[in-house]
């Protein structure tokens, strides 16, 4: 234990020498934080939303580059063919490199912080969940990197390798890119990678619940880094031109390689079963709540007497929309999905919306001005067009955009449309069925929403509720204009 103490020691001394240890380790991160705070600059002024991945972005560089490097720079000088001769064993010395790196590793996640609440990052919500979930990863990253210090024989062939686990790393793993806006395929390669657990469990300590949620990407990360460890002592070699053949070197690596596999497999079956859960659960929610709500009437035909069990309110005895007052609104029922639930949901903090999702809805709401639907000349049917948008979109359960697009289309139909007009066409439209032709899929895909479902009847149930939802909202604002003001 003195001997590791003391080689620990001395190799922190010499890697604060070396510029390019010292570069890999603290500054090479610090890029990654100036680039995050240009292309996330409206969220990370008020979150730290990205500061997780930061932080991994920290332990890939010092074990990627700043561990393989040294130990093969420290190889090809002989030092480590010197160190066979000493009385202390390996494991000692592999154990002082390991909590060498360690400590350089907490240095630039520490320096990370710093600088990140300095821009205005709020701290850590659970520092000591940080602190574990920190260790873990760098454990599992800190196995991956001796792999490739055995596998290299220069310091050359050691950047490159470590460069081809770095940048699949932040494209795959959810670490430059969010993992929820990658394509399905790209989803599926990341269970495989363990870049998707270590995002996850950092930032769990960050700004997530805590590691009590995220226990499976923890025991990942365990299993994933155990077994590169044993690759890496398989594989380990004292000089340049001495080691294991080419063969027995590739039998070692494919324990990491299988481990990688049982994981991915498994990721992806518990994926599998969660969403078939959600969906469930979805449409449980979702038959409730449309049960629940009130269907919408036709007309009667002239002459002919309604049920009488059946309430007839003076929204449906009317001829026209535009003969309706408020009084006959108001009196409507209120049985409406709430705006926070799964069905018809309609966002109330539009600041918490994420950059990609308000770049997609506004750029929709950008082209609504010229959309054709939306420039008929019937203004009830334009009205029930642009309507139509949110509803189509709610039905293929396109979250977060789901809850944004409806706030954006509110507020258009507030801008675009004369208020006292507006509250009675979006009573009509709530109350009876669909006037005119629905919208197309084509005329879908002018506006960036691509049409993946045919189910035309949930897609009308959803129309008559949001209308409902905004018919009400018009009516609930003083300053809206709806009621007229005596």
């Amino acid at each position: 234990m003195k001997g590791m103490i003391a080689y620990a020691g001395m190799m922190l001394r010499l890697q604060f020498r070396s510029r390019l240890a010292v570069f890999y380790g603290f500054l090479f991160p610090l890029i990654f934080l100036v680039a995050f705070r240009i292309l996330y600059r409206w969220e990370i002024g008020h979150g730290a939303d990205h500061l997780g991945e930061l932080l991994v972005v920290a332990i890939l560089g010092g074990t990627c580059f700043g561990l393989p490097v040294t130990m093969v720079s420290e190889r090809e000088r002989g030092v480590w063919r010197r160190y066979r001769l000493l009385p202390t064993p390996i494991w000692a010395l592999v154990g002082g490199t390991m909590g060498v790196r360690f400590i350089l590793l907490v240095g630039a996640g520490l320096l990370q912080l710093l600088l990140a609440v300095a821009v205005r990052m709020p701290a850590p919500a659970h520092p000591a969940d940080l602190t574990l979930a920190f260790a873990i990863v760098s454990f599992t990253f800190c196995g991956f990197g001796l792999i490739v210090a055995m596998l290299t024989s220069s310091v050359q062939a050691a950047q490159a390798l470590g460069q081809c686990i770095f940048l699949p790393m932040l494209a795959l793993g959810g670490i430059a890119v969010r993992i929820t806006s990658l394509p399905d395929w790209t989803q599926t390669l990341a269970a495989f990678t363990p870049g998707r657990y270590a995002v996850v469990a950092v930032s769990a300590g960050v700004t997530g619940a805590g590691l009590g949620a995220v226990r499976y990407d923890l025991a990942v990360l365990l299993f994933m880094g155990m077994a590169a460890s044993v690759s890496a002592a398989g594989m380990f070699r004292w000089d340049v031109h001495t080691g294991h053949e080419r063969r027995s070197r590739l039998g070692w690596l494919a324990v990491t390689l299988v481990a990688c596999l049982i994981v991915g497999f498994s990721t992806l079956r518990r994926d599998a079963a969660a969403s078939q859960r959600q969906q469930a659960e979805r449409a449980n929610q979702e038959n409730a709540v449309l049960a629940s709500a009130p269907a919408p009437q036709p007309v009667p035909a002239p002459g002919k007497a309604p049920p009488p069990e059946e309430k007839m309110y003076a929204v449906e005895k009317a001829a026209s929309w535009d003969v309706l007052t408020p009084a006959n609104l108001l009196e409507l029922p209120r049985t409406l999905p709430p705006d926070s639930g799964v069905v018809t949901p309609i966002a109330s903090n539009l600041d918490e919306i994420d950059d990609d999702t308000q770049a997609k809805g506004k750029a929709i709401y950008g082209k609504l001005a010229t959309w054709a639907p939306g420039k008929v000349s019937d203004p009830l049917q334009r009205v029930a067009n642009l309507v139509y948008v949110p509803a189509v979109v709610d039905v293929m359960q396109l979250a977060p955009l789901e809850s944004y697009l409806p706030a954006l289309v509110e507020q258009y139909l507030w801008e675009s449309s004369k208020t006292p007009d507006l509250v009675r066409q979006l009573g009509w439209i709530a109350t009876h069925p669909l006037p005119g032709e629905f919208v197309s899929a084509e005329d879908m895909t002018a506006l960036g929403v691509e049409v993946t479902t045919n189910r035309v009847n949930e897609i009308e149930s959803r129309l008559h509720i949001y209308a409902a939802k905004y018919m009400f909202r018009l009516l609930d604002d003083p300053d809206s204009g709806a009621i007229p003001k005596k």
